[in-house]
């Protein structure tokens, strides 16, 4: 189903309630109110659009969208609550980091108000979606906020299909595929979110990557950091999970992996890269999808599995260290040798 929304930032004052009667008989579903400050962009429509709720509070039922380009995100959150808006956006550059971005979604929804997430035309996609079981709306901006009657940016167009599912959810608190979901719809979005948010608050939402799966390890030996040899993994399941990794026959292990050597090498430094940029210590294993010729790092974990079945020993047996030298590397990259 399409909902239209529609903005009334162009609307003479002295038509507005003559229009508001328009758009109600074309079935609008929602009046759209521009908010900006001044501050966060060029324009100021504060004063004009707090006038156009009252009025709509008491000529309409349609629900009121509230996008607000504001820098004081918090204050006009206050300021529209009076109105009874159905959706409030909001800007994630107007926030200081992700932990503010994260504290005004849950007071919006804390004060029973959907809650979008916006981004400007240079805004990478990417910045958002961690958001995206959080909020109810993201609103992709196609034109520079702050002002009316521009010309679509085409590029920004690419952004949406950015936005599009299938995604991985997985909680950050987890190992092993456990709690982790492939999502295809918003339906699937809400039940999966809850089922992995069971393992812990914190679950992180990346893009689902159809490519080669990847997994190499990163020791620390004294001042020496090497990354291990790579092993590729070609499972019968759609994806690496619990299934493929702890049934035996289900997975195909490569070691070392089919890459040629430019990407073996461009997969070894990203994950030392990875390593020090994320300020580990002694051993990791960095996990990668590489796709259309490009290596995506998935995530590190830094307390990888050293049973029989886990692939840091297989990795680091495949470039000659055996078990006990592994075991004797960790233990030194902690200080026990000291």
């Amino acid at each position: 189903m399409v909902d239209i929304s529609t903005s009334l930032l162009s609307v003479k004052k002295e038509k507005i309630i003559d229009t508001v009667y328009k758009l109600e008989d074309a079935n609008t579903n929602y009046f759209h109110i521009d908010v900006m400050d001044g501050e966060f962009v060029e324009n100021d429509t504060h004063d004009i659009m707090l006038e156009y709720c009252e009025y709509l509070n008491n000529i309409t039922k349609i629900p009121l969208d509230i996008h607000l380009m504001v820098k004081d995100v918090k204050n006009f959150v206050d300021s529209y609550l009076i109105f009874n808006p159905n959706i409030i956006t909001f800007h994630c550059e107007a926030c200081k980091n992700k932990e503010e971005v994260m504290n005004l979604i849950n007071y919006i929804k804390e004060k029973g108000r959907r809650v979008g997430i916006s981004i400007k035309p240079e805004t990478d996609v990417k910045e958002i979606l961690e958001f995206l079981p959080y909020v109810h709306v993201v609103l992709v901006m196609t034109v520079e906020p702050g002002k009316g009657g521009q010309e679509l940016i085409l590029p920004t167009i690419e952004k949406i299909k950015e936005l599009k599912y299938p995604f991985m959810l997985k909680p950050v608190s987890e190992g092993s595929s456990i709690g982790m979901y492939k999502v295809n719809n918003p339906e699937e979005m809400a039940e999966c979110f809850d089922k992995s948010a069971k393992y812990g608050q914190d679950v992180m939402v990346e893009e689902f990557i159809q490519g080669k799966g990847l997994t190499v390890g990163v020791l620390e030996d004294g001042d020496k950091m090497f990354a291990t040899e790579i092993i590729e993994f070609r499972t019968k399941t759609e994806w690496y999970d619990y299934e493929a990794k702890y049934t035996a026959g289900m997975t195909e292990f490569i070691i070392p992996a089919e890459l040629s050597e430019e990407m073996t090498k461009k997969v070894k430094q990203i994950a030392v890269d990875a390593f020090k940029a994320c300020d580990c210590r002694g051993v990791s294993r960095v996990d990668f999808m590489v796709a259309d010729d490009k290596a995506y790092v998935l995530e590190i974990n830094t307390s990888p599995g050293m049973t029989d079945l886990s692939d840091l020993p297989a990795q680091s047996n495949a470039m000659g260290i055996d078990y006990d030298t592994l075991v004797q590397i960790i233990l030194n990259g902690a200080g026990l040798n000291k």
